[in-house]
């Protein structure tokens, strides 16, 4: 049992190539995955800072597109006091109209009752 033939020792190293030649391959399969990963983890990285740029750029141009559109509804349109001071001059106004429209019936009646008299002249 103790002898050691070079067909023994053949098939072992054989068998130690073979087992070394898949280890290598898996280790090189390992490696290449591993680089391709970290490429793809880069060129995500770069088009995430890519995207938040455009992000970045896209929210500055709406902020600003926001204040302009803010400053044309200050400069066109009227505040509520303001609607509120409108309105107020419109119900006066119309109330004055109201009033004067109810003694108008009372002047008409005192036209037609007493019509002034002429005076002749000769």
């Amino acid at each position: 049992m103790n002898n050691i033939t070079v067909e023994g020792v053949t098939f072992v190293l054989l068998i130690l190539g073979f087992i070394s030649g898949v280890w290598w391959r898996v280790e090189g399969r390992i490696k290449e995955e591993t680089k391709e990963a970290r490429d793809a983890a880069a060129k995500a990285s770069g088009d995430a800072m890519e995207a938040a740029a455009k992000a970045a750029v896209r929210a500055e141009v709406n902020s600003q597109m926001i204040a302009e559109h803010r400053l044309h509804v200050a400069e066109t349109y009227m505040t509520k006091q303001g609607l509120r001071e409108v309105r107020d001059e419109i119900i006066t106004a119309v109330a004055g109209i109201k009033a004067d429209f109810k003694h108008l019936n009372e002047r008409l009646d005192r036209l037609h009752d007493a019509p002034p008299k002429r005076i002749r002249s000769t």
